[in-house]
């Protein structure tokens, strides 16, 4: 789950919080709270007692305490009492650097209070200031917590994972494995249900994204893993992937839908290392990318004809693949069918015999309510009753002379990348800037064109983006290999 806000530049009111600072007045809740369904573990009190109307209470924080900061994903406040209003917390350092806390007291009597992430404060506090504009007197509780995310957003990490033969620690939101031989790190169990945000069901989400940062001599990364189905690691359930050992920090790709247990939901993993030297863990996500087959099929072609009403499939059986004595079987299905077997929402409109270079033709464009231009197609080899899958899925290509546009327009000669104006594509950086300077920049010369360059790798050249706006005379041209994300 990304926490993006659309910036107050492209037209959108709302922007996220930047200055805690602390003053006089209690104004309204601040932009740290932590809402959602995620796992909290609430440790050390830091302070427990009563806080009345109009009066702050002040507390020094003895160095042992203020150390915890760092090893924390922030606080966590609760009151009780007959009083309403708000409740604040503040930390200070030795140079009177603040910053602010502040959450309603009715939120605060829940079971779980409210939870503060800490990542905003450069400091480490010295001291710790509490007040309330209640009419009344509360109790009032501030402990550490420690809440998983995987995405790097708070600290406090590492506390949730087991490291074996290595060592674990925070280094501000990421998380360093420290090596010295083979090591592995262990997820905490994750729940068996849909109801938290630390879900993965497969085979539908079916990849593990790890941006990890190698700053050892391991040469690559081992995923094991376990479901509720399969809750046993084994060689059945594990991915290996190279990691670059660079220094930056890289995209990886760990797709499970490779491995024989690809079913169930997630229910934990263990990433493997084997090496001397340090490997940050920078973040990662549960994803749901193209599953992994055994591709027998190129399709070369797939037009469809407006004066006969037909459709014609050619393509080519790849090197090495035996389907003697097979039919090539044609099927029409759609997005929504996510099932890459035979059974599914999938029909039959044509069929050959397997040869070198096969055609598919005379298939009807047209039944008695729509055609097949919005459908996705896919083959099947049928070998004796045995269907199996041969071909990715795949679209009628001329799709557009069947239909005008018109909204079609000229626009100038003047074409820009968007890798020019700072762009990354690598997955892991904010594109948004960069990308938006790009359509700016067009803009403001006349109009023409700005392209989003692509990739041939597997998983395609990503560009993490928030919102863009696109003004008159503009044409973003997104190449094949490139995923705005």
């Amino acid at each position: 789950m990304r926490k993006y806000l659309v910036k107050n530049k492209y037209t959108y009111e709302k922007k996220r919080q930047i200055c805690f600072d602390y003053t006089e007045k209690i104004s309204s809740v601040s932009g740290n709270a932590v809402f959602g369904r995620y796992r909290y573990d609430i440790g050390e009190k830091i302070y427990s007692d009563k806080v009345s109307s109009g009066e702050s209470v002040e507390i020094t924080l003895l160095d042992e305490v203020a150390c915890k900061f760092n090893f924390a994903s922030g606080i966590c406040v609760k009151a009780d009492g007959e009083g309403d209003g708000f409740v604040r917390v503040t930390f200070f350092d030795e140079c009177s650097h603040s910053f602010a806390s502040v959450c309603k007291i009715s939120d605060a009597k829940s079971l779980n209070g409210v939870s503060f992430y800490l990542s905003g404060m450069d400091f480490v506090p010295t001291r710790m200031l509490i007040d309330s504009d209640s009419e009344g007197e509360i109790d009032v509780s501030v402990s550490f917590v420690n809440i998983l995310n995987y995405l790097s957003e708070w600290g406090g990490q590492a506390h949730f994972y087991k490291a074996s033969n290595c060592k674990l620690s925070d280094a501000g939101k990421f998380m360093t494995v420290s090596l010295d031989g083979e090591g592995s790190v262990e997820s905490p169990i994750f729940p068996d249900s849909s109801a938290t945000v630390y879900n993965m069901l497969m085979p539908r989400r079916n990849t593990v994204f790890f941006v990890l940062t190698n700053n050892s001599s391991a040469k690559s990364a081992k995923l094991y893993y376990t479901t509720y189905t399969h809750p046993e690691y084994s060689d059945d359930a594990c991915v290996t992937l190279d990691i670059l050992a660079d220094g930056n920090p890289h995209a990886y790709y760990f797709n499970l839908s490779s491995t024989k247990n690809c079913d169930g939901r997630l229910k934990s993993f263990k990433l493997v290392f084997d090496g001397c030297g340090d490997i940050v863990i920078n973040r990662y996500s549960f994803e749901q990318e193209a599953r992994i087959f055994d591709t027998k099929v190129e399709i070369t072609s797939c037009l469809a004809n407006a004066e006969d009403g037909t459709v014609t499939v050619k393509g080519k059986i790849l090197d090495g693949c035996d389907l003697d004595g097979a039919e090539i079987c044609l099927y029409k299905t759609t997005m929504a069918d996510e099932d890459e077997d035979i059974i599914g929402a999938k029909t039959l409109i044509g069929k050959t015999l397997a040869k070198k270079d096969f055609v598919i033709d005379d298939v009807p464009l047209y039944d008695d309510i729509t055609s097949l231009l919005p459908y996705q197609f896919v083959c099947f080899a049928n070998k004796g009753g045995e269907y199996t899958r041969v071909s990715d899925r795949f679209y009628i290509e001329n799709y557009e002379v069947f239909d005008s546009n018109p909204y079609s327009f000229t626009l100038p000669d003047r074409c820009v990348s968007v890798l020019d104006f700072g762009a990354y594509g690598d997955a892991y950086h904010d594109d948004t800037e960069a990308i938006q300077k790009a359509l700016d920049y067009i803009h403001a010369n006349g109009g023409g064109k700005v392209v989003v360059n692509g990739s041939a790798d597997k998983y395609g050249r990503r560009y993490i983006v928030t919102n863009l706006l696109i003004k008159s005379n503009t044409e973003l041209c997104i190449e094949e290999g490139a995923i705005l994300w």
